[in-house]
């Protein structure tokens, strides 16, 4: 035998002998089975909140609070005085008329700058009294709690929070210090802030424009 084919006799020999020792022809493992995964329930999404939920909001103010209020001068002036009274107080007026009946009422209205006052009687021309008085500017006119035409809504708020109206509680036009008295008007304080709607955010930082006394049913 010549020496190549010896030696292809062992090569094939040797390949045979892996082969049968290779650790047989077992199968390949299976590969994992993918885990299921429960479907995650859809979560309900909360309740929306009700805008028109009533709005909840502090007592009445008393009638003795009111009255108190109402004692309380701004720039001198109180409710009740006479013409001549606060003509001492303010100098001769701008314009004044001629009390005039308006309704179950006579009324006389006189102007200085920046003030606007309405004397008012249901009796006679000589018993008018004062009934509302407006300031605007250029009034520097202040209420007794240090409030004036141009004061911020959170320093209004902080010196009358006591003796606010609840029935405006959410009005971003105004703050009412004193309570409503229907067709009356309102008998107490009003601080006008310049908003045109009923709705809306109140910044702090909004400013008076304007402040109206009036005297409402305790008139």
């Amino acid at each position: 035998m010549s020496l190549r084919a010896a030696l292809l006799i062992a090569l094939v020999a040797c390949n045979s002998g892996k082969s049968s020792s290779g650790g047989g022809s077992g199968s390949a493992p299976e590969p994992p089975k993918p885990v299921a995964i429960d479907a995650v329930a859809p979560v309900d999404p909360p309740d929306e909140v009700d805008a028109m939920a009533p709005v909840v909001r502090g007592a009445e103010p008393t009638r003795d609070a009111i009255n108190k209020l109402k004692k309380e001068p701004t720039g001198g002036i109180v409710l009740g005085m006479t013409a001549a009274e606060l003509v001492k107080v303010l100098g001769k007026p701008a314009s004044s008329g001629q009390a005039k009946r308006v309704e179950d009422a006579l009324e006389a209205t006189y102007t200085w700058p920046g003030v606007k006052a309405v004397f008012r009687s249901t009796t006679s021309v000589e018993t008018v009294l004062l009934n509302r008085v407006t300031f605007s500017a250029p009034s520097k006119a202040k209420t007794a709690r240090g409030i004036g035409v141009g004061s911020t809504r959170a320093e209004v708020y902080k010196a009358y929070a006591d003796i606010a109206d609840p029935t405006f509680a959410e009005d971003p036009r105004f703050f009412v210090a004193g309570l409503s008295a229907g067709h009356l008007g309102i008998n107490g304080i009003t601080f006008n802030f310049p908003r045109d709607s009923d709705v809306g955010e109140k910044a702090p930082t909004d400013k008076v424009t304007s402040i109206e006394l009036s005297g409402g049913a305790e008139d």
